[in-house]
């Protein structure tokens, strides 16, 4: 039986999003959707302490889906958070480009961050 390689996985992960997800990653106007979610959720790199920021304090809805990925290796963390403040510890992860999903109701918003280490 022959299995798929994690980058052929990713870049399938990354065709099932939706299209308007890619917006702010090409340039131009984001959706009306894409847009009420990036005003009200945060996301940072606390590259000191290799820990990923994700502030969902002030999301309209609950449940909010959290997925961590890059195209070298996949989904690397998933998670469903309720309107609160968490982080990722990314310490294991290699240097490179990730991608941060939030999905909450319809929105959905799509960040890059970069961990340099």
């Amino acid at each position: 039986m022959k299995t798929l390689n994690i980058p052929v996985l990713a870049i399938a992960f990354l065709l099932c999003l939706p299209a308007y997800s890619f917006a702010p990653l090409g340039g131009g106007t984001p959706p009306q959707r894409e847009v009420r979610l990036s005003r009200t959720a945060s996301i940072y790199l606390n590259a000191t302490e290799d820990q990923l920021i994700i502030d969902l304090r002030k999301v309209v809805h609950e449940n909010t889906q959290v997925y961590i990925f890059n195209v070298a290796f996949g989904e690397l963390f998933r998670g469903e958070w309720n309107m609160e403040q968490k982080s990722v510890d990314i310490s294991a992860y290699p240097p490179g480009l990730y991608y941060v999903r939030l999905q909450s109701g319809d929105d959905v918003y799509i960040k890059k961050v970069v961990k340099q280490k």
